[in-house]
């Protein structure tokens, strides 16, 4: 820790890095120092570090903790990349959309309505919609914000996490992605720490404290009330929609060999796998949607602006 903390730049981690070698130095253990900064330390963290200290393996705990840490990022990091470019794509639409309602579309109300031809539908709406915003696209801004700040602010709290949560769960194709990531994360932990040598009950009050899939989470706590009175953990997931059959049989056998661990970090690998290959596919399926429905909501406004002209045309001659 000495060495480590030449090397850190960040004032909180340097902070906590002095923390740890001044608990280090009055004879505390490394894990005991940990819990003392348990509000920059999970509980998966804390406890890989116990089991390392007791079983005289702790540069193995910290190997699977980087580990952990490093798959979850690349997960993490997999999914915002996969939303970057539909991203990118909506926003320049939406600004290309909402210039040409506000500053061009207006400039043409005046000409259409001193030609002597009828207006179709499409142009009348296009035209009335393009009025409605250029006289209160300032408090279209305002509800907007409003509204994005109101949704954020309850997003944040517990009640919104767990309604975010359930409309993703049940959002056909994302809940998959969802709950394959949530899933693939929860195994890991729970196979690792097993595999350290935490009893299981311990290791999953530790997994549902470390999920942030507010409702796996209630699973989990579930099942630990089970697990205590006796009964199995794969007869418990079977019970669960949150766990799939696979998942299910090959825990059993993982229970019935006395080797819980491996299926378990098998499972995590295999669930990471395929949250890649979906994200691939959905990234495939999105981009191409979103320049079609882009390109269409273009066409419309081309076709509403040209249609009077080519009547006024038609009219002349």
């Amino acid at each position: 820790f000495q060495i480590v903390s030449r090397q850190v730049a960040h004032p909180l981690l340097r902070d906590i890095n002095e923390k740890i070698k001044r608990d280090l130095r009055d004879g505390q253990s490394l894990s005991m120092s940990l819990q003392n900064q348990s509000r920059f330390f999970s509980p998966l963290f804390i406890n890989l570090v116990k089991a390392g200290e007791v079983s005289g393996t702790l540069e193995a705990s910290f190997a699977r903790i980087a580990d952990f840490f490093e798959r979850k990022n690349t997960l993490k990091n997999s999914l915002l990349k996969s939303i970057a470019y539909p991203t990118f794509l909506l926003f320049v639409g939406l600004l290309t959309i909402a210039v040409l309602f506000i500053f061009i579309l207006p400039k043409l109300i005046p000409v259409f309505k001193d030609m002597d031809v009828h207006i179709p539908w499409m142009t009348r709406v296009l035209l009335n919609t393009a009025d409605a915003i250029r006289r209160y696209w300032k408090f279209i801004v305002i509800f907007l914000g409003v509204a994005f700040l109101a949704v954020r602010h309850f997003l944040k709290t517990p009640d919104g996490k767990i309604f975010f949560q359930k409309i993703l769960l049940k959002t056909p194709y994302i809940h998959t992605i969802v709950l394959k990531k949530d899933l693939s994360e929860s195994f890991y932990s729970l196979g690792t720490l097993i595999q350290n040598g935490v009893p299981p009950a311990q290791a999953l009050a530790i997994t549902k404290d470390s999920t942030e899939n507010i409702a796996l989470g209630r699973s989990f706590e579930t099942m630990l009330a089970d697990f205590k009175k006796g009964k199995n953990i794969s007869d418990l997931m079977e019970g669960s929609s949150f766990f799939f059959p696979e998942a299910v049989n090959m825990i059993r056998v993982g229970e019935k060999t006395g080797n819980l661990e491996k299926p378990l970090l098998k499972l995590s690998q295999n669930y990471e796998r395929d949250v890649q290959r979906v994200l691939e596919t959905f990234i495939t399926i999105v981009e191409p949607a979103m320049i079609l429905l882009f390109g269409a909501s273009i066409g419309f406004i081309a076709i509403a602006i040209l249609l009077p002209i080519f009547q006024l045309n038609f009219s002349v001659t």
